[in-house]
């Protein structure tokens, strides 16, 4: 009983890896067939501080790094919009987000 439990088992787990497997391979030839989709674009960082801030820095650093990530080498600005502790920012980003969505 145990021989036919552990033979059961293995098959089991043979099948899932081989299942596995194939979804993998098919979900990367399937990605590799589409374009980039920020290809072209161009992505604005907004901060709400200072131009110079330790946090402005950071943000540059970040988008340096962030744009090596994604596909189709799009261009990133970082854009400061400094006053009321981020709530200016903040309240910009929200109506673009608005007007985009509408």
């Amino acid at each position: 009983m145990t021989m036919k439990r552990t033979k059961s088992f293995c098959r089991r787990c043979f099948y899932s890896l081989v299942s596995t497997l194939a979804g993998l391979t098919l979900s990367v030839g399937a990605s590799l067939a589409q374009a980039p989709f920020y290809q072209g674009k161009t992505i604005t960082y907004t901060v709400g501080l200072l131009a110079g801030d330790s946090t402005d820095l950071w943000s540059r650093a970040l988008t340096r790094n962030m744009i090596t990530h994604i596909p189709g080498n799009p261009s990133v600005v970082v854009q400061n919009m400094p006053g009321a502790g981020g709530l200016i920012a903040a309240n910009y980003v929200y109506i673009v987000w608005r007007s985009r969505m509408a």
